[in-house]
């Protein structure tokens, strides 16, 4: 399980520790719900950015496509914000490997068909290894978890399909699940950040806008800038130096009005 960190303040600019940066992230937010719809508007943001798909021009309408997935994923396996935090962890460790796969797949486009997912490509499809993740991340979480036939339920995809891709995921992984508590912290500092970009508006929208698109951009690029910085080890010391910068300047943040319904 996941143990609280004792880290200093001395570990983020401005005297602001990370568990200073989660309260005031959590203060930013004027309920539950504004914070849910956070997690999940900078999840589909981040998924979009591992993948190289950001499209400035229908960004809005390809992050509601993954709104609503996520939401749904969420909801049928009842998985709580702890839990979509450590997905997220993992989903950025295996940002190389993600990499690595879609340059195989541009090289090779012969070898791949678009109309159907091949055991061989599961990284190709970010629903599928954010999905995998999400079971992953439920099983280091909770000490019981619903059985591989509950998440075929849950997904809609055959157990023998969720092995398989548990398996390769978890081998790009090395196989280690464990998250120390001051990487934790670190990595809940990163998110509190995006939090507080989403909580600052007031809008009951359940929708992402054409309008919003200068916003979108700007995430997309600070998450981009976060995943290049990060230590080879995935120590995220390079990440939080970067994420220094960004926590000084706070009181300058634009917000980006993107809100979702509750799940």
């Amino acid at each position: 399980m996941i143990q609280p960190s004792s880290a200093s303040a001395s570990d983020l600019v401005a005297s602001t520790s990370p568990q200073d940066l989660f309260k005031k992230a959590k203060a930013s937010a004027e309920s539950k719900q504004t914070l849910v719809n956070s997690l999940v508007c900078s999840t589909s943001i981040l998924l979009s950015t591992l993948w190289a798909d950001f499209d400035t021009s229908s960004a809005s309408d390809s992050l509601n496509a993954l709104n609503t997935f996520i939401i749904s994923s969420l909801r049928r396996s009842r998985s709580s914000n702890l839990t979509l935090q450590v997905a997220l962890y993992y989903l950025v460790r295996l940002s190389n490997h993600i990499k690595a796969c879609i340059l195989k797949k541009f090289h090779n486009k012969h070898l791949y068909n678009a109309k159907s997912k091949t055991k061989a490509n599961v990284l190709l499809c970010k629903k599928r290894t954010f999905l995998t993740c999400l079971i992953l991340a439920s099983k280091f979480v909770q000490d019981k978890n619903y059985s591989m036939k509950s998440w075929s339920i849950i997904s809609g995809l055959p157990v023998k399909e969720l092995v398989h891709n548990e398996t390769v995921v978890l081998n790009h992984l090395s196989f280690n699940l464990y998250v120390k508590g001051e990487v934790f912290t670190e990595w809940s500092s990163i998110i509190s950040y995006f939090i507080m970009m989403f909580s600052k508006s007031n809008s009951t929208s359940t929708l992402i806008k054409p309008q919003q698109q200068t916003s979108l951009n700007k995430i997309n690029s600070q998450w981009k800038l976060i995943i290049d910085n990060l230590d080879p080890t995935f120590k995220l010391s390079k990440s939080i130096n970067y994420f220094n910068l960004l926590v000084s300047n706070l009181q300058n943040l634009e917000s980006a009005p993107i809100f979702i319904e509750s799940y």
